[in-house]
């Protein structure tokens, strides 16, 4: 399986498909595995419920994503940060991922965790939402909210600013450096 566990978005669709739902994948960006997927696609039997857009920049890029209701992320490799989660939930998107360092901390209890590699797993998130609707608005609020308080620009600036000043020293008072005093 790749680092991005992407496959597993497939056989999840399989699921899902045999199962009667009605849903589309699209699958953003290219790289090396897309051959593969689209493959995969063809052998599961869900080629004509996926979508490969290929690279995609600029307003092209924003409107595709601005369609797009959940944004899948399966990783199975340990990201430090998730900043594609994080990308996504500053613009209010519902994030599936795995449960994994900092991809799970990122997303937290304001979108669908499944522990890593867990087929059964997130066929149920996505079973959740294609029976449950209404949670992509309120977890996409809820993400936005997350995504704006944990890792806005300003408060990135103050958590620095904060750490620097206690190393400097610990025991001065620490001010706020986009205040205007």
């Amino acid at each position: 399986m790749s680092e991005k566990g992407l496959p597993l978005i497939l056989q999840a669709a399989q699921k899902l498909q045999a199962a009667g739902y009605g849903f589309q994948v699209k699958f953003v960006g290219d790289g090396p595995e897309r051959e593969a997927l689209e493959a995969q696609a063809v052998e599961l039997g869900v080629a004509g419920r996926v979508e490969f857009t290929g690279f995609l920049a600029g307003d092209v890029l924003q409107t595709v994503l601005a369609r797009i209701t959940v944004i899948l992320m399966p990783s199975v490799w340990e990201e430090t940060a998730g900043l594609a989660a994080i990308e996504q939930m500053m613009r209010g998107k519902l994030v599936i991922a795995s449960n994994i360092g900092g991809l799970g901390e990122v997303v937290d209890d304001c979108g669908l965790r499944f522990p890593p590699g867990d087929l059964e797993a997130l066929t149920a998130c996505m079973r959740r939402v294609l029976d449950h609707p209404e949670i992509v608005e309120r977890l996409g609020e809820a993400a936005k909210k997350r995504a704006q308080n944990q890792f806005s620009l300003e408060r990135m600036v103050q958590a620095h600013f904060e750490l620097y000043a206690q190393l400097l020293n610990p025991r001065a008072a620490t001010k706020n450096p986009t205040s205007d005093q």
